[in-house]
């Protein structure tokens, strides 16, 4: 009986070490992109997409908030006046030493979503937060929209 409960505890061990070991190799930011590119394509708003992505529990394990931005100077650029946009939205975390900051704008129709993102991405600066530097910045563009985050490659947990 002993050698067959040490078996059943050996065999349950080795299952939760290679449950554990799952590797992901999608970055928390390029969870979110695809996340935004769903969300885009139903016609959510600015702000509304920027709620569901940092409340998406599954990709940031961290308390997080949006709200709704107008054009100006914003967290991650530094001096650089973000123009351009008829509606946005930031999303990132409450403690500030977190490596992160989402935006979700909408442009006028017509306007050059790409002649945007290479201004945001020209212009931002990862390492805002005196503290901690982003790792990588990724963008979308969805028809109007555009998705812009700069974040850590993977969170420790």
């Amino acid at each position: 009986m002993k050698k067959i409960i040490s078996l059943v505890l050996c065999a349950v061990v080795v299952l939760s070490l290679a449950a554990c070991g799952k590797k992901n190799d999608v970055s928390p930011a390029n969870a979110l992109k695809a996340e935004f590119v769903e969300l885009a394509k139903e016609g959510a708003t600015a702000p509304v997409i920027a709620e569901k992505l940092v409340g998406n529990t599954d990709i940031i394990p961290f308390a997080g908030g949006s709200m709704e931005i107008e054009p100006g100077l914003l967290t991650g650029f530094d001096n650089y006046e973000v123009k351009g946009f008829k509606s946005g939205a930031v999303f990132m975390p409450m403690i500030g030493s977190i490596a992160f900051v989402g935006y979700v704008f909408e442009l006028e129709d017509g306007a050059d979503a790409n002649a945007f993102v290479t201004e945001l991405t020209t212009n931002c600066n990862p390492r805002w937060n005196i503290c901690v530097e982003a790792e990588e910045t990724v963008t979308a563009v969805e028809g109007n929209k555009v998705f812009f985050c700069m974040s850590p490659l993977k969170f420790e947990q």
